[in-house]
């Protein structure tokens, strides 16, 4: 904590604390001591100030690197629901495209029906070659 005080009030009170008789030598030895102080305070303040700034930078830093992360942490888990639902949705249709599959070689069990079994075959080759699937 700063006390403000003019060199007067200073040594009036210096003087009153100890209750002594001040003579010339005293009271140059005293302005000189007041003088080192009150330049001692002004660096103090000065360096404070710059401290405040510095400090006031890094708060300011640390507040965009702090909304950065929070940015970055709602498209993350945006992006992980996506890619979650992606997954639902390609799994669904692997599983529909391994029930048609077995569905059209369901059909060519039917050995009597040779119109039926070319068709199927027809449409089960192009169906796996469009996939990609020739298993």
């Amino acid at each position: 904590m700063v006390i403000e005080m003019n060199k007067d009030e200073l040594i009036n009170k210096a003087l009153a604390c100890f209750k002594m008789t001040v003579d010339v030598k005293g009271l140059n030895q005293l302005e000189k001591y007041i003088s080192d102080i009150e330049e001692k305070n002004k660096r103090l303040k000065d360096e404070v100030n710059s401290l405040n700034k510095g400090l006031r930078k890094l708060s300011s830093k640390r507040d965009k690197w702090k909304d950065r992360y929070y940015k970055e942490k709602t498209l993350h888990e945006y992006d992980e629901r996506a890619v979650k639902k992606q997954c639902v949705f390609i799994d669904k249709h692997y599983t529909q495209q391994k029930e048609f599959i077995k569905w059209l070689e369901n059909m060519l069990d039917d050995e009597y029906d040779i119109f039926s079994v070319a068709r199927v075959k027809d449409v089960l080759s192009k169906y796996k070659e469009i996939t990609g699937k020739n298993e």
